[in-house]
């Protein structure tokens, strides 16, 4: 990379996924209801990106009937499921990966059948489409977001790990494979202590050791069949630095209404901006092609975060999206933050009325025999945005226009999206209530 402005650094976008689902037996006892088995953490940290795609014969991404409607599932899946979090949440900082919980539950509805698989794909806002199509363009995905922009590292890892012994479709083993590029191994499960830190040490390795510890050996047990794992992995410098001498403490009003002093950083810079009578909104690129975008929706200070995530829904979403942006001069002040959010995510998605697959009347036939369900579901993500790492040339400043620029100042709460534009894929969401977290 280009070093003509010493002083001027690309803020490193850090971000991480890993979706883990542990399938048990259930055990059945004399005269005794079923027990199900632990299921390990859907864990997220570090900057990765996932999203359904267009798909074409020889596996590229294209934009078809078919494939739209995958790619809009994902974001009213995202929404919704983000919007039942924020009930629950909404005191916290949210960080989640719509996408990696959506290949995580893709591959494991292809192996269930029946009210199970309706249940699922219901949640995942994909009834009716057919799986080979929902795979087909998931892998094409996996492919075009793996091959853009050079400067943008992004990771894709999907795991399989069976029971060492166990009788598994060799179909779903296959799909696994070959749909989502995804590594199945036998492994061990009845020797935690053995198992827990192979596993560890895989999903450390795909994200660059941002996840290096996930699982417990009491995450195992006798009735532990099989574990699933998605994990991403996406590092990214901004399209447009900032210049680190110019970040300064900037007072920071929390929900509750107290004023905290956060470092911001500032540059004044042309961006695609919008703004009506809820927001304003700006999206900030990555890499060298500005495919992958962060959104930033800052509400105006009478609505509120609040207010504003009432509005947000896929409609609304996609009409946002579509409005006119325009490129314009802003004074830009970020926070420089970091957000590791961890939910576990049975009791919302029974919420959502996939609750089937939680309890004894779940199918997963098409993976075993064994008659198995889902016992939990956690959710772990991690995000950094900062000021370390590489330097970059970008002028950091604009002089002479005939108007000045537009303010905006993030020091206040606020909802932001990562989104790969080029697809239109949902890739991470989240909100910012307190930077000093």
């Amino acid at each position: 990379m280009k070093k003509d402005c010493m002083d001027a650094v690309r803020p490193i976008a850090l971000l991480g996924a890993v979706a883990i689902a542990t399938l048990g037996w259930m055990a059945r006892l004399e005269g005794s209801e079923p027990l199900s088995a632990q299921i390990p953490a859907i864990n997220m940290s570090g900057h990765r990106a996932f999203g359904p795609g267009w798909i074409t014969l020889n596996g590229t991404l294209e934009n078809t009937v078919e494939t739209k409607p995958i790619i809009a599932a994902n974001t009213r899946f995202g929404i919704k499921l983000f919007s039942h979090i924020y009930q629950q949440e909404k005191a916290k900082n949210i960080f989640i990966s719509p996408l990696s919980l959506t290949l995580a539950l893709q591959m494991l509805n292809g192996g269930a059948t029946g009210e199970t698989h309706e249940a699922i794909a219901s949640v995942l806002e994909t009834p009716g489409m057919e799986q080979q199509q929902i795979d087909l363009t998931l892998s094409a995905l996996h492919t075009h977001l793996h091959e853009m922009d050079s400067e943008v590292e992004l990771t894709i890892a999907n795991s399989f790990w069976m029971k060492e012994g166990g009788s598994f479709n060799p179909n779903f083993i296959q799909r696994t494979e070959t749909s989502y590029q995804a590594l199945t191994r036998e492994i061990d499960f009845s020797s935690p202590a053995t198992a827990a830190p192979v596993i560890n040490g895989w999903i450390a390795e795909e994200t660059h050791q941002r996840i290096d510890h996930i699982l417990e050996p009491n995450d195992f047990d006798s009735g532990t069949i099989a574990m699933l794992i998605n994990a991403i992995y996406f590092k990214s410098a901004w399209l447009s630095p900032f210049s680190e001498s110019d970040t300064r403490e900037h007072p920071f009003a929390l929900a509750d209404g107290q004023m905290k002093a956060h470092p911001l950083m500032f540059q004044t810079q042309e961006f695609a901006y919008y703004e009506n009578a809820l927001f304003q909104a700006i999206s900030l690129p990555y890499g060298n092609t500005a495919e992958v975008n962060l959104y930033i929706f800052l509400p105006n200070p009478e609505v509120g975060l609040d207010l504003f995530l009432e509005h947000l829904n896929a409609e609304n979403w996609n009409l946002w999206l579509k409005e006119y942006w325009e490129n314009k001069p802003i004074r830009l002040g970020l926070p420089r933050f970091k957000i590791e959010y961890d939910i576990e995510l049975k009791d919302i998605l029974t919420a959502m009325n996939m609750g089937i697959a939680f309890s004894s009347e779940a199918d997963f036939s098409s993976i075993t025999s064994e008659p198995f369900w889902i016992s939990k579901i956690k959710h772990k993500t991690f995000l950094e945005v900062n000021e370390e790492g590489t330097e970059a040339s970008a002028v950091t400043g604009i002089l002479g226009t005939r108007s000045g620029p537009v303010d905006m100042i993030i020091d206040r709460p606020f909802f932001f999206a990562i989104r790969d534009d080029n697809t239109g894929t949902l890739l991470f969401m989240g909100t910012l209530v307190n930077p000093l977290e």
